[in-house]
């Protein structure tokens, strides 16, 4: 079914944000596949200028992968900027050595990573300020996985607890409950799961004597 395939294939390439490129070694040129030229925002033709999106160092440092694949040295998979006016992007290039067609002596893609690099960056900076809120509060803070161990441990929990996060941060919560209280502890916490499921705050208070 060589024609569904083809079909198909096309069709994740025109709505995919990946495009695929070969270097020809008789023409010493990079060849791009058909959607190459939108995905880029460039004029529909047989060779869209795509390098040109790219600086001068970015241009060089594609060339040197490209020859270091040929000289034998594996794959490479590099992230480089380019722009067009005021548009900003990032592109992840890889490409690796072929030897199935004759003058195609690397095949690769180029994904358009902006948006990626974009929420990555946006989960670091949301994460760095919900661990300053958590070590800011004046409250004991400890919050522990599914089998009770301790992920995270605030100031003051180091305070309360007399232990340090770093030694707390991976132990069992039973550390930090007297041992008179564990199986009434253990108890508690399975009827709390079976009844709510193990991704909501238990929200009681429990007073514990050491």
């Amino acid at each position: 079914m060589q024609g569904v395939s083809d079909a198909l294939l096309a069709l994740f390439l025109k709505n995919a944000d990946t495009v695929g490129w070969w270097f020809d070694s008789g023409l010493e040129e990079i060849v791009w596949t058909d959607n190459a030229a939108s995905i880029f925002g460039l004029p529909h033709s047989d060779a869209p200028d795509i390098l040109s999106l790219f600086g001068e160092r970015e241009r060089k440092a594609w060339q040197e992968a490209i020859q270091q694949v040929q000289h034998g040295k594996g794959s490479f998979d590099i992230e480089l900027p380019c722009s067009r006016g005021k548009e900003k992007k990032t592109w992840r290039v890889k490409g690796s050595f072929s030897h199935k067609i004759p003058n195609l002596t690397v095949l690769g893609t180029a994904q358009d990573v902006t948006e990626i690099k974009r929420l990555h960056h946006d989960v670091e900076r949301n994460h760095y300020r919900y661990r300053n809120v958590i070590e800011s509060a004046m409250d004991a803070i400890v919050s522990v996985d599914k089998n009770q161990l301790i992920v995270l441990f605030n100031k003051e929990a180091e305070r309360v607890f007399g232990w340090r996060a770093e030694e707390a941060t991976g132990q069992h919560l039973n550390i930090l409950i007297p041992g008179r209280y564990h199986r009434s502890h253990k108890t508690h916490v399975n009827n709390f799961l079976v009844e709510n499921g193990a991704h909501r705050a238990m929200g009681r208070s429990r007073e514990l004597l050491s």
